[in-house]
Formats: structure tokens, sequence, C-alpha cells
């Protein structure tokens, strides 16, 4: 299965979502669901899908049937932690994960997945498995124009959009069919983002330790593209565990030439314009509140985190 948050757009809509999806699993029994509540996004549930295809059917339906429009954070698949006291549980979400001092080992399931392709895209696909750590397992080729691939690939890597990617490098001429094949060892971190050295809870996920930097540059690019310049400097970072920072990015404030009339005359008048402007940036710091970040920015960044 594949979890992921589910937040009403609105702090006072958890009733009314609460409520739209039972309604909505009467009919649809398959769905698992949990209260969960972010400091940031308020109460919430944790919902538990037959993959994403499964997940994006399950949003549309609540908004067209029901009129509730929600937020979904980053989709995760449930990995096995063992604590130092022996006890085994299992993480679904960010905020599940152990610390390491009492964590002993954290596993990610894996899945034998049997990928059927024209000939003309086997180098394409071949690159696709490998940047997903896929291993080979074999390959034969069924007469002069199909291939069949089979790989071993962790099933974080292809349950939110392997099959998207697998069908636009090959016009949509691959199929893809998996089952489960055990558990492995995983080194996975936790990712956040903070604004202005707040976190945003919704777009924490749980990545592997070697893309950290790479997702975390992404995220806040993407981010940055999405927010309008203020009175005073964003400060966008990503955050690999509690402090480490793997990205940044600076939101430039906007800033008036206080200096436009000032034809020659004496400099230290100019210096004095720019002193009183930089005081007042900083009374306008101390008083501004936190960052909005606007719905649809936590949909760019989500959107784009999967491609």
């Amino acid at each position: 299965m594949v979890f992921a948050g589910m937040y009403p757009l609105d702090a006072s809509g958890f009733d009314a979502l609460k409520h739209a999806m039972d309604r909505f699993l009467l009919k649809d029994g398959s769905v698992t669901v949990e209260n969960e509540s972010s400091p940031t996004l308020g109460r919430g549930l944790r919902c538990g899908f037959l993959g994403m295809l499964h997940l994006e059917v399950v949003q549309q339906r609540l908004e067209e049937e029901h009129g509730v429009e929600v937020l979904l954070t980053s989709p995760t698949v449930p990995l096995r932690a063992v604590l130092t006291d022996g006890a085994v549980r299992r993480v679904c979400s960010p905020e599940e994960l152990p610390s390491s001092q009492d964590l002993t080992s954290l596993e990610e399931p894996l899945v034998d997945a049997t990928i059927l392709t024209p000939t003309e895209y086997l180098g394409a696909i071949i690159s696709l498995c490998e940047s997903r750590g896929g291993v080979s397992l074999s390959q034969n080729h069924l007469g002069a124009e199909r291939v069949m691939l089979k790989y071993k690939l962790p099933l974080a890597e292809i349950a939110v959009e392997f099959h998207d990617r697998l069908k636009t490098l090959t016009s949509g001429y691959a199929s893809l069919d998996y089952e489960a094949a055990g558990m492995q060892p995983a080194d996975m971190v936790k990712l956040g983002l903070k604004v202005n050295g707040e976190s945003v809870g919704a777009l924490t996920r749980l990545v592997p330790r070697h893309k950290s930097q790479a997702i975390g540059k992404q995220m806040v690019a993407t981010l940055k593209g999405e927010l309008d310049r203020g009175l005073n400097d964003i400060v966008l970072q990503a955050v690999q565990g509690h402090s480490t920072v793997v990205a940044r990015e600076t939101i430039k404030a906007v800033r008036k030439n206080v200096l436009a009339k000032c034809y020659g005359g004496d400099v230290t008048r100019k210096k004095k314009l720019l002193e009183k402007q930089k005081a007042g940036k900083k009374r306008r710091a101390l008083m501004a509140g936190p960052v909005s970040i606007p719905h649809e920015a936590f949909v760019k960044v989500l959107a784009n985190d999967r491609k």
C-alpha cells in the first residue's frame, strides 16, 4: 500500500473531511484510515491506498461527490523498524520514524518487477531501473522486436511514479507487473522544509540518504518559484534529520530605491537614508508573522517531487 496524509484546506474542515471519508468507505473498503495531527496542518487522516492511481481516484471522488478539497502529503510505503528493545514497528509516515538512538535496523519492501517492452526502448528502461536502485535478474529477447526484463526494485521507488515514467519513455508500449520479494536494509532519512526557520510539516518526507541533497535542492527551487517577494528576505532550507541543511534558497526582499532623488550632494546623506531603510526593515522583520504558503505551492512541490 501507499500511505499519505490527507488534510482539509481549512483547519475547520476536518469534520467535513471525516464525514465524507466515512461515507466513501461504505463504497470502497480498501482504504485504511487513521486519525493524525500535524503542527502546521492541524487535524487530518493518515490513509493507505492501493497505489498512486487509487490515491488520485479517491481524492477526485471526495472533491466531486462530497465537495471536500484536500491537501495530500508526500506518499510513502510502509517500512519495518527494529528497535533497541527488540520491538518491531511499522513506519508509515516521517513522524513515526524512530530516532537513531532507538533504532537497531530499518528495512524496506522489495518487489520483483517484470517489464515487457519493444527492443528499441531497452536502453532507456535499463537506465530508469538502475537509477531507482534496481538489480537486474534476467533479460530475455522474445523475437526480434520484444524483450522481457526482470529487476529487483525497492517498492518505494516504483510505487509513486515509476509506471508513468515507464510509459513516457516507451510511448506507452511497455507493460509492468510486479510481486512482493521480501525486505532489504534501508538507509532512509527524514527530509523536511523550513521557511524562515519554521518547519513545514506537510512537505516532510522519507527519502534515501544518498538522494536527500538532490531532492532537497528540487524542493527549495520549486517553492522559490511559487512564492512572491515580500518586504523581508525569505529563507528556504531543506533539512535532513533535525538540523543538517542540505539545500538553501533565498527570496530577496522588494527594495525601494531611496536614493532615486539624491542627485550628487554629500555622501553622508545617502548613507543616512540607507541606514534608515535598513532599520525600518529590521522593525518589520520583528513584527512580521510566519510566511503564508498558498495551497498551489504545496501542490507544485509535491507534484515535482514525484517526477
